[in-house]
């Protein structure tokens, strides 16, 4: 986005999203889990540099669950959708009641768990320089 974005409130509706929660709003009409109840452990917006990074860690999520937090909280970043509107985003139960779908692109999963173990991670890769000779 290159519209300037207001990452205090998107902060502020982000941590009302984390716990255990019907997460109805934040799903796709197709989506076959019967249960929408997801916990969400974090949900964080951290900026690096000129970026801004949304950080959601759950044991599993709905589809597009991610996709439409991250939209709805750059409508909030962009002033559409006031930060406390968040909570009654997740009572309606209701998709049309959430901001829209971000796209696929620039959404990185970064890890995956497994039975709540965390696996070893692998060395940081070496790195080389070269140069030529005189």
């Amino acid at each position: 986005m290159r519209a300037p974005l207001d990452t205090d409130a998107m902060r502020r509706a982000a941590r009302l999203l984390v716990g255990t929660r019907d997460f109805s709003s934040f799903r796709a009409a197709d989506d076959e889990r019967e249960d929408p109840r997801v916990t969400l452990q974090r949900c964080d917006v951290v900026e690096c540099g000129d970026e801004v990074h949304v950080e959601v860690r759950a044991p599993g999520f709905l589809k597009y669950m991610v996709r439409t937090i991250v939209g709805t909280l750059l409508a909030v970043g962009r002033a559409k959708i006031p930060a406390g509107d968040v909570e009654r985003i997740v009572e309606a139960r209701d998709r049309s009641a959430a901001g829209p779908t971000a796209p696929a692109r620039g959404l990185v999963l970064v890890e995956v768990f497994y039975d709540g173990s965390r696996p070893p991670r692998p060395p940081p890769a070496a790195s080389a320089t070269t140069s030529s000779g005189p």
